[in-house]
């Protein structure tokens, strides 16, 4: 199963695995749509797993989008995993 980002209106939503061999396509992604220069929320319904290199990869959007001044928001299932993750910085 691949990855799928999708925007409607602000929000980003992920759809599939996030993990080592799809993150480069949400960084990539990220990089090229200018996200962090807007506030980002992201929805993980649909993320059926992700793994460290997706958290490193969030977290570094989140520093991005926030040293640029705008909001940072993950919502949907799995965001206790992220927060916990979010919390050991």
């Amino acid at each position: 199963m691949s990855l799928v980002i999708s925007k409607n209106e602000k929000v980003f939503y992920l759809d599939g695995i996030l993990n080592a061999s799809t993150v480069k396509y949400f960084t990539n992604y990220f990089n090229s749509n200018s996200a962090s220069s807007e506030a980002v929320v992201l929805n993980i319904d649909n993320v059926v797993e992700f793994d460290n290199n997706a958290l490193s990869e969030i977290k570094d959007l989140a520093r991005t989008t926030l040293l640029n001044k705008n909001a940072f928001t993950i919502v949907g299932n799995g965001c206790k995993k992220i927060c916990e993750s979010f919390n050991q910085i």
